[in-house]
């Protein structure tokens, strides 16, 4: 044993990279000689051929960083006869096991050892520090964590085949100038179902249909005699993933109780309700899910006041209890819905969170801003964002006192943990120029441009959506629409022309980039912000009228739709 103990420091020199399992390494060497032990570095493998290859050796390196799909590889003593691996507390498969002599370079001694490879699987788990502990002659010992990411390659060129049609272009009658904008909320379904909503009620666009068909109208009474109610203000509305339902909350008027103070305490006011539904399209019923409270000023006739809401109001538990004051609905592919939630300290004191609504009608917090309210992660509700069907997204770290970002979070929204943290406002990202025209693109001899992502600044700026490929696309206010990946660092132009990078001159180096719908390539996308995804990552793109033009011909609200022919 002691000769193997004096290999192995020659040759690949321990306290670098061999670690053993045991904290306590006892002197006896038979127990020594059993313990596993793993390359947790890297390293030269002798003899196995054709493994990897058939080159006289395989240079190993123990990784960190993973896709799922990926193949890991370990070298060391590992008892192939008996060991067992797990990865989140998932056993894993192995697929090779090869015995090999190890080395930490060529001029030095090589030691006896195990090769092994296995895949990393969806099971498990997703994000960073994920525990790698290994099992043999009935001891344990545990690896470098590692990472696990589940979001694809982007494809990190730009698709020329990208068209831009129109799919409805409408006005709303009684709605002015400064009834603008005309489209607040709404969302998409994986097949393109569209809904949205604005002053007048709620609407729903269904694909390959001419105009949108309201389903909602505000000021409408709307119930039966027990329990009857009428729209206000819709403050949220999106489609479900599936498109059988749309899901909407709205400020009411109804007849039930709203302040049991009210006639018993001097100078106690109603509460301001709020009602969250699931429309039917199938049947055109609402469904309540949800009915909340909110406080408010009031006015006394002699000066304002406050009013708090009753005690025990909380934003979690179950559906039915929780006090959920919703102003935005993400839906998942999963059915999971992720909610901004406005909750109340005080009447005059409130913080907005997002509060997860589980397929078990239970609310939890996610994200929350307010060191008051306790959630799994520290995010502003401004910078998230999430791909429906990977959900997969960003998360922005939000700080109340500077009002500034704190780096952002590549996160697993249905695994709740982050993938990947980006501790600085600034990232250094690689642009990647594909266009060799000198017409459209930036000439000939193109390389790699390094610039600055700033994080701050884009996720306040722009309207973001995150592709099922990882790529998140920023819309707005730029000529072109780029993609960024963040797991691999690297942007693309999405649609537009590459002469015209970031321009936002309403004049762009090239005139051809001026039109709405047509080839990609030539879409002027400034002013322009999005609804949603659909399942073929075909974006659905808004544009709003001007409300300083009021009202005159083609003055109206447009919606588009960006995909492959």
């Amino acid at each position: 044993m002691k000769y193997f103990i004096q290999k192995i420091m020659a040759g690949l020199v321990l306290s670098s990279l061999l670690m053993y399992g045991c904290k306590k390494v006892a002197a006896d060497e038979e127990r020594l000689l059993n313990m596993p032990s793993l390359v947790t570095t890297t390293a030269n493998l002798y003899g196995i051929a054709p493994a990897v290859g058939n080159a006289d050796y395989y240079h190993y390196d123990y990784k960190r960083e993973f896709v799922t799909g990926d193949t890991m590889e370990l070298a060391g003593n590992l008892f192939p006869a008996s060991v067992t691996i797990t990865i989140g507390d998932v056993p894993a498969v192995i697929a090779v096991v090869k015995r090999c002599d190890i080395s930490a370079r060529p001029d030095l001694p090589k030691v006896p050892g195990d090769f092994i490879k296995f895949v990393i699987t969806p099971e498990m788990g997703l994000g960073e520090n994920k525990a790698v502990v290994i099992s043999a002659n009935g001891q344990s010992m545990l690896a470098p964590s590692i990472k696990i990411l589940k979001v694809a390659t982007a494809s990190a060129q730009t698709d020329t085949t990208l068209r831009v049609d129109s799919l409805t272009a409408f006005d709303i009658p009684g709605l002015g100038r400064f009834d603008y904008p005309f489209l607040t909320s709404g969302g998409v379904g994986r097949n393109g179902m569209l809904c949205y909503s604005n002053k007048k009620g709620i609407y729903v666009l269904k694909p390959g249909a001419a105009d949108p068909v309201q389903i909602i109208s505000n000021g409408t009474i709307y119930g039966d005699p027990d329990d009857q109610f009428r729209f206000n203000t819709i403050r949220a509305s999106a489609m479900s993933w599936d498109e059988r339902y749309v899901y909407l909350c709205g400020e009411v008027t109804d007849n039930g109780p709203n302040n049991p103070d009210v006639g018993n305490v001097p100078g106690a006011r109603a509460y301001g309700v709020t009602r969250l539904y699931k429309y039917d399209l199938s049947t055109n019923q609402l469904i309540l899910m949800n009915r909340s409270y909110f406080g408010g000023l009031g006015y006394n006739g002699t000066r304002n006041w406050t009013y708090a809401l009753p005690p025990g109001l909380t934003p979690t538990g179950s559906l039915a209890q929780a006090n959920i004051v919703v102003s935005n609905i993400r839906p998942a592919a999963d059915g999971t819905l992720y909610l901004d939630n406005t909750h109340m300290f005080t009447a005059s004191e409130s913080t907005i969170i997002v509060s997860v609504l589980d397929n078990n009608g239970m609310v939890h917090t996610l994200f929350s801003n307010d060191p008051r309210m306790p959630a799994k992660y520290t995010a502003g509700i401004e910078s998230i964002f999430f791909n429906p069907v990977t959900q997969v997204g960003i998360a922005g770290y939000y700080n109340v006192p500077s009002n500034k970002t704190k780096g952002v979070a590549y996160y697993d929204f249905k695994g709740e943990e982050p993938l990947a943290t980006y501790p600085n406002d600034i990232e250094l990202i690689t642009l990647r120029l594909f266009d060799t025209s000198s017409v459209t693109g930036l000439g000939t001899g193109l390389k790699p441009e390094i610039f600055n992502e700033d994080f701050y600044g884009h996720l306040f700026s722009y309207n973001h959506v995150m592709l099922s490929t990882g790529d998140w696309i920023k819309v707005g206010g730029r000529v072109n629409l780029n993609a960024v990946n963040l797991e691999k660092k690297t942007s693309y132009l999405y649609a537009g022309l590459e002469i015209n990078g970031n321009s936002v001159d309403d004049i762009t180096k090239d005139k051809l980039q001026s039109h709405t719908t047509g080839s990609a390539r030539y879409v002027d996308f400034k002013g322009v912000s999005v609804l949603g995804t659909d399942e073929k990552n075909n974006i659905y793109l808004i544009r709003q009228p001007d409300p300083f033009l009021g009202k005159v011909p083609g003055n109206i609200c447009r919606l588009y739709k960006l995909h492959k022919p």
